[in-house]
């Protein structure tokens, strides 16, 4: 499911930077759980045959639940099916195609605003010239503003591009050992073959990095957002002020200097003698 995960939140960041007045409005948590949700019952439905058809349950002579011979050991047509084609496609190449894709279209539509972002501050170098006195000092703050506003978004989009760009080389190095096992099942296949002692190991060890992926992406994904950067900012903060702390010297405690009335009545006599 996290596969298709990344695939949802790239199709959510090209909503995200080529719609961004809609998606503004529209964006919302209660839209993001009936997405999340969609997607596990989905999920859920893709894996149910592994529940009805694989295992079977026992009740005699004591209760558990067991595998079927036919289904998962046998080169049934079943497997051929299932194990072969549709979970390989579902689970590996068509998430891959449908990230890279809208992952391409969004840095198109981030060199696209660029582009035009530049030619738009030309035009208006170009034109301010011909404008009069009162209307320049009266687009003055405006212009600030807008000017502002588009260093914000340039930012992002810069944000945004290392994000993606990094996304993406990361899915192909935590996935291609997976997308290389696809590629041997069906030569085997073809080949009439069965898998040696170093495609099971190649196997597993695909599983572990593909589930190390599922931490890795969702990192990337919120590694450049405004909301880390603040919380890391403060961590810094934290830190420096605790350790500045720390390092001080402790504070000596105060002398406080007791007065004997004896002496000073002493010195007050003799000051009055002489």
């Amino acid at each position: 499911m996290h596969v298709w995960t990344i695939a949802s939140l790239s199709v959510h960041r090209y909503w995200k930077i080529s719609r961004p007045v809609t998606s503004r409005f529209k964006d919302t948590a209660s839209r993001a759980r009936l997405a999340i949700l969609i997607m596990l019952i989905l999920a859920l439905l893709f894996r149910l045959p592994l529940f009805l058809v694989e295992l079977q349950l026992k009740w005699k002579p004591m209760f558990r639940i067991g595998r079927r011979v036919e289904t998962t050991e046998l080169l049934s047509p079943y497997r051929i099916v299932y194990h072969s084609f549709l979970d390989p496609v579902l689970s590996n190449f068509l998430p891959f195609i449908w990230m890279s894709a809208f992952s391409i279209l969004t840095l198109c539509e981030i060199i696209k605003s660029r582009h035009f972002s530049y030619m738009k501050f030309s035009f208006d170098g170009n034109d301010g010239s011909f404008k009069k006195i009162y209307s320049k000092n009266s687009s003055q703050p405006l212009t600030f503003l807008r000017r502002r506003a588009d260093c914000i978004r340039q930012r992002q989009e810069f944000r945004a591009t290392i994000s993606i760009v990094l996304i993406i080389v990361l899915y192909l190095l935590f996935h291609s050992l997976q997308l290389y096992n696809v590629v041997r099942k069906w030569q085997l296949l073809l080949q009439k073959k069965c898998p040696t002692r170093t495609d099971y190991i190649q196997s597993h060890i695909a599983n572990v990095l593909s589930l190390l992926s599922c931490s890795v992406n969702a990192f990337v994904f919120i590694a450049f957002t405004n909301r880390i950067r603040s919380y890391v900012q403060m961590l810094i903060r934290k830190t420096s002020r605790s350790l500045s702390n720390s390092s001080d010297p402790p504070h000596s405690p105060k002398t406080i200097t007791s007065v004997d009335p004896m002496l000073v009545g002493q010195n007050s006599s003799d000051s009055a003698f002489l």
